[in-house]
């Protein structure tokens, strides 16, 4: 079995990581294909350390990007044959048949927060957008943050070939039910060829600490770096305001490329003496920084999962986030955590207060979400769907048996 993406920080490259690691663990002979994109100028991520599948580094340009995966799979299908490709992002828009002539049957796996429907118009305005943002980073001298002039617009890309995966795929794995109805309505795909599982999540890895949530220190954690969807200017003007009434409580931002605008902006605000910035943080660590959190902070504007917030409540760790996207799968609000509107700074830091002033509380809801992440999101609750997805595929079935 053949499993891809592209090597970006973040949930999506974290997912492929643990999801091949079970695989290998329940005896499947996997190969992970991790495509280095050359044109994202990012700082470059430190291997997992807990490799137990073959890994295989791609390198990509823009020019052969599409063609990285296809040529891999042709150069391997010669002495040996992949039952199956797990793509989870562009590089799998074009899987070549196997060594017999036979398509490989291909499961493609969306985790687009928004799915959009991008037209050639757009895409072209996209890549000149990317194209000059790009060199006005690393040639210019230009100090504005990478990934909101440079990576954002090549999100549109994603989208576009995103949709032309999913065409092509034997079958789509959806990783909410939003995002289902997102794909159908905006992509126009079957609903016979999807298949909703959720994103797992190692719940013996993330569990909660042993110490009592009063004996802890007041800590609220950020996981999402300075992606703006991810809410990190909201989270940033939320915390000034608590800190106005619990000046003792800190906050540790985890996951960001580039922190100099939100290093300012704490500056400006007179808070950045209780702010820790944590740039790219290996996912072994993580559990860690959960488990010594207060409360976990995601005011996400979209979602189409949300991976750190599964891993805050399998941590035990009450949750403040929005109504948007798939959040009210994973978080019942009131007994996980508490649910605000999308982009309203004063309701974000009103439900922080309301933790922060109510322990108890706070710890039934961590108790809550412990369960819930071991009665949903564990991985040995996820894993048999994909075996019996595999099953069926196997047996000649395609997206018609689903």
């Amino acid at each position: 079995m053949l499993v891809t993406t592209s090597w970006i920080p973040g949930g999506l490259t974290t997912w492929t990581h643990e999801f091949a690691s079970q695989l290998s663990d329940r005896g499947h002979d996997v190969t992970c294909a991790y495509v280095k994109v050359d044109w994202l100028l990012h700082r470059e991520m430190l291997p997992f350390r807990n490799v137990r599948y073959k890994m295989a580094w791609l390198r990509a340009s823009p020019l052969n990007y599409l063609v990285t995966i296809p040529r891999f799979l042709s150069s391997q299908a010669h002495p040996r044959r992949f039952d199956f490709v797990v793509s989870t992002e562009a590089e799998g828009t074009r899987i070549p048949r196997g060594h017999d002539g036979q398509a490989i049957p291909h499961v493609a796996v969306v985790h687009v927060p928004e799915p959009e429907y991008i037209g050639a118009a757009d895409l072209f305005l996209a890549t000149l957008a990317t194209g000059k943002n790009l060199l006005l980073s690393r040639f210019g001298g230009s100090e504005r943050d990478i990934t909101t002039q440079g990576v954002m617009p090549y999100w549109r890309w994603v989208q576009y070939l995103g949709r032309k995966r999913v065409g092509r795929a034997s079958v789509v794995v959806c990783v909410s039910r939003f995002q289902m109805d997102a794909i159908r309505s905006r992509w126009k795909i079957p609903r016979e060829k999807i298949r909703m599982i959720y994103n797992g999540i190692d719940t013996d890895a993330f569990h909660p600490s042993s110490d009592g949530r009063a004996e802890q220190e007041k800590r609220l954690l950020f996981v999402g770096g300075s992606n703006p969807r991810k809410g990190i200017d909201l989270v940033i003007e939320a915390f000034a305001h608590v800190h106005r009434r619990h000046p003792q409580v800190s906050l540790d931002l985890l996951g960001g490329w580039d922190w100099r605008a939100q290093k300012g902006e704490a500056v400006r605000l007179g808070i950045s003496t209780r702010i820790h910035f944590h740039p790219y943080v290996p996912h072994e660590d993580m559990p860690a920084y959960y488990r010594r959190a207060y409360a976990f902070l995601a005011p996400t504007r979209a979602e189409s999962f949300g991976i750190a917030s599964a891993e805050a409540m399998a941590c035990g760790i009450p949750i403040v986030s929005t109504r948007t996207g798939a959040v009210p799968e994973l978080i019942d609000d009131g007994v996980h955590g508490i649910l605000v509107p999308a982009n309203d700074t004063r309701a974000l830091a009103e439900a922080i207060l309301e933790l922060l002033n109510d322990p108890r509380r706070a710890d039934e809801m961590g108790q809550a979400g412990r369960r819930r992440a071991q009665r949903n999101f564990s991985w040995d609750v996820i894993m048999p769907s994909w075996e019996a997805l595999f099953e069926q595929l196997s047996a000649g079935g395609g997206s018609s048996a689903i």
